[in-house]
């Protein structure tokens, strides 16, 4: 048999490391082919269940990264909005007026503080006037204790 179709029936029934043991074996290698082997003989060697779990690490990694980059998405789609809310009534849109450390408004900025934002205000705050002055027009007036009548 020649060292070619031994090597390739070896191929089949072993494993890589033995294939290289046997490549080292034959005569007629040159010196630096030997080094390189050996040298490749002395790598720590994984085997193929540490593999699947890095393949499965790197797949759960790959679907969180997904989930982080959605709740990302998510959180500045609040903050937009937020935002606009805040420009509705008026208010630092960092922090409502909430917090005195704030950079924006040093914790001045409560709904009212500032002049509302027209477009802002039609959209959020207008339809709820609207709604109060509906509910109000249905009620029935008291009469007035203090009244002279």
């Amino acid at each position: 048999m020649t060292d070619i179709a031994q090597l390739i029936e070896l191929s089949q029934n072993a494993d890589p490391e033995a294939l290289v043991r046997a490549a080292l074996e034959k005569d007629g290698m040159p010196e630096s082919r030997k080094q390189l082997l050996e040298m490749l003989l002395a790598q720590p060697t994984i085997d193929a269940e540490e593999v699947d779990q890095e393949d499965a690490f790197i797949e759960d990694t790959g679907a969180e990264m997904e989930e982080v980059g959605a709740l990302v998405q998510q959180v500045r789609a609040q903050q937009a909005l937020l935002h606009d809310i805040a420009e509705a009534i008026g208010a630092c849109p960092t922090c409502f007026g909430a917090d005195e450390d704030c950079v924006d408004c040093a914790g001045t900025g409560a709904p009212g503080a500032f002049l509302p934002q027209r477009e802002n205000f039609a959209f959020f705050v207008r339809p709820a006037l609207e709604r109060v002055n509906r509910e109000r027009a249905r009620r029935p007036r008291r009469a007035n204790p203090h009244s002279s009548n």
